[in-house]
């Protein structure tokens, strides 16, 4: 370690020479008995070249490190995101050997990242960060982004609409898989938007390689009929003033009227789901004055034989599909799907 020394510098003042003697400081750092007085003028006179009150020397910033502070996540545009893959983000590098498409609910506040909000907590989107290394098989998955804000855009009640746009983005994404099993995991009226896309795919033979490859459904919180005091259409009034306090009877009128003949669709297409299997998580907790916005029997197909699953979680209509780590209820989640997609795959297998 360097010994501390008295040091002198020679600095100009009035275009004469004048002497500061100085003990080595911390900014300056102190001069090793050692070093040669001329070196250390050197070093000196260019530590003086900036005065002590001058702005810091501007230096190239470590890009890396800045990274994860200085780049947000990108904003996901209307259509189908692949987030996960296991052939770049699992250490197998393989491919994938089945796909799993998240679809999100109505955006009440007009958020621009609402695709991953739903599925998100803290900075965990738990379809990416926790699901994958669970699941049965090594997965692909993507996240299904669409104009679904009534508040903004009175497009954002029209299912069909957003049904015949997922299937086309599944057909574009899959055209080299087709047959690859498939996943969907639903929140709210996100469910209807995948049930619509299925009954549309019966009546497209160009989708029907979509329909044949469904494994499982997964809904959070979604209304597949009324509930124990209100018909559909009034649950998913219900829903949409979760965040909007005062909505148009216009909108309600049309989220009504859409909703209750998305739901006539599915009950004459039923047939259509006879070859996967389904899960149902629905609400343990009150929505603050609305109460529980999607009860047990409002979250239910009625589906025959052990084809349907009803899971409650002690979670509201928004947090139900949110986790920021492996708790509990974040748990039960991911064991409910991968038990449930290895039960579907062995299912298909056998038939």
């Amino acid at each position: 370690m360097c010994d501390k020394k008295w040091w002198k510098w020679p600095f100009r003042s009035g275009g004469k020479d004048s002497v500061r003697t100085q003990e080595g400081s911390p900014k300056y750092g102190a001069v090793s008995s050692s070093a040669n007085p001329t070196q250390a003028n050197v070093v000196l006179r260019s530590e003086r070249a900036t005065p002590p009150t001058a702005p810091a020397i501007q230096r190239p910033i470590d890009a890396s490190a800045s990274l994860p502070v200085a780049v947000p996540p990108t904003k996901f545009d209307a259509g189908l995101h692949v987030i996960f893959d296991s052939v770049d983000d699992d250490q197998s590098r393989r491919a994938a050997e089945m796909d799993v498409v998240a679809v999100h609910g109505l955006n009440f506040k007009g958020s621009a990242d609402h695709a991953r909000e739903t599925w998100t907590k803290g900075d965990k989107l738990w379809l990416k960060d926790f699901l994958p290394v669970r699941l049965p098989k090594l997965a692909r998955v993507m996240l299904f982004a669409y104009n679904s804000s009534p508040a903004i855009d009175a497009t954002a009640i029209k299912l069909d609409d957003h049904a015949k746009g997922l299937l086309q983005w599944l057909s574009l994404k899959r055209k080299d898989a087709p047959q690859r099993p498939l996943v969907f995991i639903c929140h709210s009226l996100g469910g209807l938007v995948v049930k619509q896309a299925l009954v549309e795919a019966t009546l497209d033979v160009s989708y029907k390689s979509i329909v044949d490859a469904t494994h499982l459904l997964v809904f959070f919180a979604t209304p597949h009929q009324g509930g124990n005091h209100a018909n559909l259409g009034e649950i998913v009034a219900k829903i949409v003033k979760v965040a909007l306090q005062k909505p148009p009877n216009d909108l309600l009128d049309a989220l009504k009227r859409d909703s209750n003949e998305a739901i006539r669709r599915f009950e004459q297409a039923r047939h259509v789901f006879d070859g996967c299997l389904v899960v149902n998580f629905f609400e343990g907790e009150s929505y603050g004055k609305l109460g529980i916005i999607v009860d047990k029997k409002s979250a239910t197909l009625n589906l025959p034989g052990s084809r349907e699953k009803q899971v409650p979680t002690h979670a509201n209509h928004s947090t139900i599909c949110k986790f920021d780590s492996g708790n509990r209820a974040c748990e039960l989640v991911l064991d409910t799907i991968a038990a449930e997609v290895e039960r579907a795959l062995g299912i298909s297998q056998n038939s």
